[in-house]
């Protein structure tokens, strides 16, 4: 009886040493999976904020030339703006001076 006691704690104590080994190689394993992915996340992630800086890069360009057409839609506007003024002014100083010369024509006519 005390031999196979002794078998049995034996055993028992080779199924321990098993069940470790087959543990500690199972969570290697793990390990090694987990580090493999996070190695593609890794780049994964480096391969989004590359992509996102060249969207954020045209994104900002296309801004900067919708602003440049603005600008320069704008300036064409004032200086049409600012051709009509001119204009006026010139045919008011013309009446004007016709005016003061008394070639102005008068109501009646």
């Amino acid at each position: 009886l005390a031999g196979g006691t002794l078998l049995t704690v034996a055993f028992m104590i080779s199924l321990l040493i098993v069940d470790y080994a087959c543990e500690t190689k199972i969570l290697e394993e793990i390990g090694e999976n987990v580090k493999a992915r996070t190695a593609d996340l890794d780049t994964e992630f480096y391969a989004y904020l590359e992509h996102r800086q060249e969207l954020l890069a045209s994104v900002y360009a296309a801004f900067l030339g919708y602003c440049n057409y603005a600008y320069d839609e704008v300036a064409r506007i004032l200086g049409e703006v600012q051709a009509y003024f001119a204009s006026l002014y010139e045919q008011a100083v013309v009446a004007w001076q016709e005016y003061q010369a008394g070639d102005a024509p008068t109501e009646g006519n």
